[in-house]
C-alpha cells in the first residue's frame, strides 16, 4: 500500500469513514456549487471524481483525462442514505451508487480542499500535480497533462490506493 510520509496537520485523512471529503470551510455558492444529478452507471462511490456526461446534462460518470468540468462526490446525508439504499448495507466509500441514482455532487468555483483517493504507485510530494484517471481517481500529472488538483501530503511510492488531502480546482482557476 502506499503510505503517506507526511501530511499537515489541519488536513490529516485516513482511509475511514471519519474522514469527510471537504476539508475545508468552503461555502456552498462561493467556493462550490453542489448539484443533484443521476449516475451514467453503477460506477460511481462517495469521494470520486466525476464529470457531466457527454449527451446528458443530467448524469455525471467517472472522471477522466481532459474533462472540461469536474465535480467530486461528497458525503452528504442525502449521498449516504442513498448509497445504503442502493445496497443494502450501511455506508462506507466501497460502496458503489446504483445505475441512474440521483446524487449530490459538488462542482468547485475556486480551489476548495478535499480529501481524494490516488491510485497506486504514485510518488507524491507537496503540490505535486494530479490529473483524472478513468476511475475516477487521481494520478501524479506529468508535463502537458491537464492538472485537476494539486497534493496536501507527501506519499511514498507503493501499491494500492491511498487517500490525501488535495487542493482540487474549480473550472477556471488551474494552475500549470
Amino acid at each position: 500500500m502506499s503510505s503517506i510520509t507526511e501530511q499537515f496537520p489541519r488536513f490529516r485523512v485516513n482511509t475511514l469513514n471519519t474522514t469527510p471529503v471537504l476539508l475545508n470551510n468552503a461555502v456552498e455558492g462561493v467556493d462550490y456549487i453542489m448539484m443533484r444529478l443521476k449516475t451514467e452507471a453503477a460506477t460511481i462511490a462517495i469521494r470520486d471524481i466525476v464529470g457531466l456526461e457527454a449527451d446528458d446534462l443530467t448524469e455525471v460518470d467517472l472522471g477522466s483525462a481532459q474533462e472540461i468540468f469536474y465535480g467530486i462526490v461528497p458525503d452528504t446525508p442525502f449521498n449516504r442514505k442513498q448509497v445504503e439504499a442502493n445496497n443494502s448495507a450501511d455506508w462506507t466509500y466501497d460502496l458503489l451508487f446504483a445505475d441512474a441514482a440521483e446524487i449530490d455532487v459538488m462542482f468547485p468555483i475556486t480551489a476548495i480542499i478535499c480529501s481524494v483517493e490516488i491510485a497506486a504507485n504514485n510518488a507524491l510530494t507537496a503540490s505535486s500535480p494530479l490529473k483524472v484517471t478513468t476511475a475516477g481517481h487521481f494520478d501524479l500529472a506529468a508535463a502537458g497533462d491537464d492538472y485537476a488538483a494539486r497534493s496536501l501530503a507527501i506519499v511514498a511510492t507503493g501499491i494500492g490506493t491511498q487517500i490525501i488531502a488535495a487542493v482540487l480546482f474549480g473550472y477556471g482557476c488551474i494552475i500549470n
